[in-house]
């Protein structure tokens, strides 16, 4: 037998490991979404960041490195990430519905395609108007 405590969580047995494992997969999730060729230090920093942690505190829980984490902890890094997936779904109702505004009072522009200078103007973030 291991020397990893125990509790019970709805019926299930959960060990310390787990708690350090699923503090860990919370604080990797609120790095999200990646950008492309990023450092695991700037995913770190963002983590950290959005879920008020010093850089030091978000790269332990990453790395697995804390084995004494309260139920206090844990359950601001579960809140912290709720937060974020729900400012997240609420952000991308609302670009779902300016897109729908758009469609509707431009459509002769909206549906057209892009041609490649249109491409090239929206990969550099030029805006028309």
């Amino acid at each position: 037998m291991g020397s990893d405590k125990t509790v019970r969580n709805a019926g299930k047995m959960v060990t310390a490991t787990d708690i350090t494992l699923e503090a860990s997969r919370l604080v990797k999730q609120a790095s999200l979404p990646l950008a492309p060729d990023e450092h695991i230090q700037e995913r770190i920093r963002r983590s950290a960041r959005r879920l008020g942690l010093s850089f030091s505190q978000a790269k332990r829980f990453w790395y697995r490195e804390r084995q004494d984490i309260s139920a206090h902890e844990f359950l601001n890094l579960e809140i912290g990430v709720a937060k974020l997936q729900h400012r997240e779904a609420t952000r991308q109702g609302l670009l779902n519905e300016m897109d729908r505004r758009v469609g509707r009072a431009f459509p002769q522009d909206y549906g057209a395609p892009a041609g490649p200078l249109d491409k090239l103007a929206r990969d550099e973030g030029y805006r028309s108007g």
